[in-house]
């Protein structure tokens, strides 16, 4: 059990680790006691005994003008809302913001929301992060980008030159950007029914990984059956969805990944798996392939592990590339050509050559 005195940003930092802690190590029974700074305000002698029991069964309490408090899941409004945040880089400040009524417009659709995905993205949202990326979008810095990027819901109103058939139908939506609300207008060619043998849950966290995986891989990479695929950071969303298409091309599959997630890889037909905190996995994918190297790496890393990946493509391999905007920096040194701006979900190919390398695509 962990007990915090007061407010401050190391107990913000140990409560974090705590709740972190507990995701992990759920077997250990992590808890965590918020008492106020003023020792005159915490609990007495004879409030002991309740809160012991209490933290048997409660993975937070705080101690809150002379009653312990629980954390509890609030109802949603009744009404149309979306999820919008007070302060960037406070989480506690997320608020289910009223919304006005929408209409879909010319080609889109209205779906009321039943579940919907959370992707990093988001976080970086709520962070603050994305607030460059609205500069380089030409979109004011203070502007909000909206949460949320796919969900699975039942389309109630049709926009113009969109079959009034799909209304009452339960779909799947990708790029459904706002989709953290109550409902949200997207594009109808971007929706499909949601498959019978799938839960809502399920749908609604599937576009974004296989979509990201499906362009990387096949659109932007090209991989050939027999062909050989490393995929960073396989056992995360987009690289399990990697696995499947790779699979699905015929491709020889290596893949770096945590020590304890390596297993899993092994058992679900991955060839072979390095590990992911290390950049030696550079040369062991060259020794593990006879010095050849693989015909493409998907990439997730940033930094020096980008060019890592590199080392480790054979001749005219392709790196295909999702990672986050710091990785240009080591991405432009390999060209003296210029590079446009890396903004985060941005992807990129670039194919080595014998005598050097070339960008051949990107997208934003």
């Amino acid at each position: 059990m962990l007990v915090l005195e007061g407010d401050g940003p190391a107990q913000g930092a140990l409560g974090a680790f705590s709740r972190t802690a507990a995701l992990e190590q759920g077997q250990l029974s992590w808890s965590q006691l918020g008492l106020p700074e003023d020792r005159a305000e915490a609990p007495g002698a004879n409030d002991w005994p309740r809160l012991w029991a209490l933290l048997e069964q409660e993975a937070s309490i705080s101690w809150q003008n002379g009653a312990a408090r629980v954390e509890r899941l609030l109802p949603l409004p009744p009404d149309r809302f979306r999820w919008a945040i007070g302060s960037f880089g406070s989480l506690e400040t997320l608020w289910a913001e009223p919304m006005p009524a929408q209409e879909p417009a010319p080609g889109e659709v209205l779906i009321a929301v039943a579940a919907t995905g959370l992707n990093f993205r988001d976080v970086l949202n709520a962070l603050g992060l994305l607030r460059t990326y609205s500069r380089q979008l030409g979109l004011d810095e203070e502007a909000r980008v909206p949460f949320g990027g796919e969900c699975v819901g039942q389309v109630v109103a049709c926009g113009e030159a969109v079959p009034p058939g799909l209304i009452g139908q339960t779909v799947v939506a990708a790029l459904a950007v706002g989709s953290l609300a109550s409902h949200v207008c997207c594009r109808a060619e971007l929706v499909v029914p949601l498959p019978a043998a799938m839960d809502p849950e399920v749908g609604a966290s599937v576009t974004t990984a296989f979509l990201t995986a499906q362009y990387g891989l096949v659109e932007l990479a090209g991989l050939q059956p027999g062909e050989t695929v490393l995929i960073h950071a396989a056992a995360g969303g987009v690289g399990q969805a990697a696995l499947q298409v790779a699979r699905q091309c015929g491709a020889r599959i290596l893949a770096t990944a945590s020590a304890p997630k390596q297993e899993q890889l092994l058992a679900q037909g991955v060839e072979a798996v390095f590990d992911s905190r290390s950049l030696a996995f550079a040369e062991q994918v060259l020794e593990h392939t006879a010095g050849r190297g693989v015909d493409v790496v998907l990439n997730s890393l940033k930094g020096d592990g980008v060019e890592a990946g590199f080392r480790a493509l054979a001749t005219g391999g392709a790196s295909s590339s999702s990672a986050r905007s710091r990785s240009g920096a080591a991405i432009r040194r390999l060209n003296s050509a210029p590079m446009p701006a890396i903004c985060p979900s941005i992807c990129w190919r670039w194919r080595r050559r014998r005598l050097g390398w070339s960008v051949s695509s990107w997208c934003g």
